[in-house]
């Protein structure tokens, strides 16, 4: 029991692979996690330390796609000790068209 204590709620860190421009990723990493951590939970840091809210989130993790509907954990998924989450900022409509429409006719 202790040995199972030890391992699944000992401190680790992940590193996320920010995704909030098409031309750029940033690598953030997040420190003192849990296996036992829920995903809305790993969402819920996010948002406080990347500033992508929760709505706009989507988590990528060895091609599956992450979620916090259920109360699934990072054990759920797998999730060990310094891997990789992909952090994906959903686009919204108003933005998509905005930027398009700035790029193809720029204001002098």
């Amino acid at each position: 029991l202790i040995h199972f204590y030890k391992r699944y709620h000992s401190k680790m860190y992940i590193n996320l692979h920010l995704y909030n421009d098409p031309t750029k990723v940033t690598t953030v990493t997040l420190r003192d996690l849990s296996k036992t951590m829920k995903v809305a939970d790993l969402q819920k840091r996010i948002e406080e330390e990347c500033g992508i809210s929760i709505s706009l989130q989507k988590l990528i993790h060895k091609g599956k796609i992450l979620s916090g509907a259920q109360e699934e954990t990072l054990f759920h998924y797998n999730i060990n000790y310094n891997e990789t989450i992909q952090v994906h900022k959903r686009a919204i409509l108003g933005e998509i068209s905005t930027n398009k429409d700035n790029k193809e006719n720029p204001r002098s």
